[in-house]
């Protein structure tokens, strides 16, 4: 979208359900190792990437894509 279609990074954000969250989490992680542009931001229902050893030290000082983790109280993993 970014190379070929003119969209702004900035202006796409990712929406995701389920393993749909799990989906734009990793699309997000990977934008940062590879110190691309950041999304405008990422929502992430029920599901996402359940790990703080994804980015390292390495990557902390890039820009990340804004991201919002939203789940139910019974949720174990995300709340």
């Amino acid at each position: 979208l970014t190379s070929n279609g003119g969209w702004l990074a900035e202006r796409i954000f990712l929406f995701g359900f389920g393993a749909g969250a799990c989906l734009a989490m990793e699309v997000c992680i990977g934008r940062l190792k590879r110190k691309n542009i950041p999304l405008g931001g990422s929502i992430c229902v029920c599901g996402g990437v359940n790990s703080k050893d994804e980015v390292d030290s390495e990557h902390s000082e890039s820009n990340p894509t804004p991201v919002l983790i939203i789940g139910g109280s019974d949720d174990e993993a995300f709340t």
